[in-house]
C-alpha cells in the first residue's frame, strides 16, 4: 500500500510540475505584451521644463542718492528651447498703475525709455516706470504697488535703512592727504555705525583726480583695492563686496597705505605719465543695503560658496502676488580733499 501511495504522489507532482511549466510561457507572454504595450504609450515627448507660469514680474531698488526711482514690470517668459539666453522678446508689461507709497504721501509713475547699455543679446530699449522728483528718506517705509488688467495685483513694502555714522582716524587723514612709500602697510581705518535696518553694506576709497586730455580737464576716479593677487600687476586686485552687517552694527572698514600709494602712482606714473593731472580728493563711500536686496543677492551670489556646484536655482522674492524684489539701499559719504601741494600733481 505504502509502494502504491509513493506512485501516486509522484504521479501528482509531476502533474502539477507539467502544468506549471504549461503556465509560465503563456505568463512571460502576457509580462512581455504589457511592457510593450507601455513602452509604446511612453513614447511621447518630455519637457522638463513644465507649464508657464504666466505671472507679473517686478524689480526696483529705491536709493537715496538720487531723485528719480524707476519700476521695472514685466511678465515671466518659456524660451522655446532650453537655451534661456536665447529668448529676445520683449516682455514689458504695458498700462500699468504703478504707485509707491510713502509716509506722507503716493506718488503715481509713467512709463519711459532707457538706453540699454548692452545690446547683445535684446537689441531694443529697456522699458519702465519711474516717478521724478522722488526723494527718498533715511528710515522711511514704502510700498511699491502695480495694477495690471492682465495680473493679479502686486506690492511689496519695505523699510529704507536709517543714517549711518562714518568716522575717520586723525592718522588716517594724514596719510590720505601725504601717503607714504609703497612699502608702509600703515592702516587707514573708518569706522561705522550702520543705520537701524541695515542688514548689509560695502564700504569703498575713491581717489579723485583731473586729467587734461585734449586741452580739456576731465574728472575721473579710480577705486582703492584691498590686496593685491601679484603685486607687480595692478589688474589683479581685489576690492571690497557686500558684507552683512556685524554685531549692533559695528563694523570698521580698513585699508592700507601701500595699496592707496600704489593706486595713485599707478594713474600718474603709469596710466597718465604724460599728462597734466590733479588729485583732488579722497572719498571714502558706504553703501547700506535693507533685508530684501541684502537676501536676493545672497542667494544669487550662492551664499558665498566658490568650491561649491549648485545644481538647484533657489528664488527670493518679496512679492505679494508676484515674483521679483523690490529693494532699497542708502549712499554715504566721506570726503578729505587732497592738499594743493601734493606731490603727485604736475600742472
Amino acid at each position: 500500500m505504502r509502494r502504491v501511495s509513493n506512485e501516486h504522489t509522484s504521479k501528482r507532482l509531476t502533474m502539477k510540475e507539467a502544468m506549471l511549466f504549461q503556465i509560465r510561457p503563456s505568463v512571460i507572454c502576457a509580462i512581455t505584451f504589457l511592457l510593450a504595450a507601455s513602452l509604446v504609450g511612453c513614447n511621447q515627448p518630455f519637457d522638463p521644463r513644465g507649464p508657464l507660469d504666466s505671472r507679473v514680474t517686478i524689480f526696483s531698488v529705491l536709493s537715496t542718492d538720487r531723485n528719480d526711482q524707476f519700476v521695472r514690470v514685466e511678465r515671466t517668459y518659456m524660451p522655446t528651447d532650453f537655451d534661456a539666453l536665447a529668448y529676445t522678446a520683449d516682455n514689458f508689461v504695458p498700462n500699468a498703475l504703478v504707485t509707491i507709497q510713502g509716509t506722507d504721501s503716493t506718488f503715481t509713475l509713467r512709463d519711459t525709455t532707457i538706453a540699454r547699455p548692452d545690446m547683445s543679446r535684446y537689441k531694443f530699449s529697456i522699458r519702465a516706470y519711474f516717478a521724478k522728483p522722488l526723494v527718498i528718506n533715511y528710515g522711511a517705509s514704502y510700498q511699491v504697488t502695480v495694477h495690471s488688467p492682465q495680473f493679479e495685483d502686486a506690492s511689496a513694502a519695505i523699510v529704507v535703512p536709517a543714517k549711518p555714522l562714518i568716522v575717520m582716524t586723525p592718522l588716517s587723514s594724514q596719510i590720505l592727504q601725504y601717503p607714504r612709500p609703497e612699502t608702509d602697510k600703515t592702516e587707514i581705518v573708518f569706522t561705522i555705525d550702520l543705520g537701524g535696518g541695515a542688514k548689509g553694506w560695502i564700504g569703498r576709497l575713491f581717489v579723485y583726480y583731473n586729467v587734461l586730455k585734449e586741452g580739456r580737464w576731465v574728472e575721473e576716479r579710480v577705486p582703492v583695492p584691498i590686496y593685491f593677487i601679484f603685486p607687480k600687476v595692478f589688474t589683479s586686485v581685489v576690492y571690497r563686496e557686500l558684507t552683512r552687517a556685524g554685531y549692533k552694527n559695528r563694523s570698521a572698514c580698513v585699508y592700507l597705505n601701500n595699496m592707496y600709494a600704489r593706486t595713485i602712482n599707478q594713474v600718474a606714473y603709469e596710466k597718465y605719465a604724460n599728462s597734466k593731472i590733479t588729485f583732488t580728493r579722497a572719498v571714502f563711500e558706504l553703501v547700506q543695503v535693507e533685508e530684501n536686496l541684502y537676501n536676493y543677492y545672497e542667494v544669487a551670489h550662492g551664499n558665498n560658496d566658490p568650491l561649491s556646484v549648485r545644481l538647484d536655482e533657489p528664488l527670493y522674492t518679496n512679492l505679494v502676488g508676484g515674483v521679483g524684489v523690490v529693494g532699497a539701499y542708502t549712499l554715504d559719504s566721506l570726503v578729505q580733499i587732497l592738499p594743493d601741494d601734493f606731490n603727485r600733481n604736475r600742472q
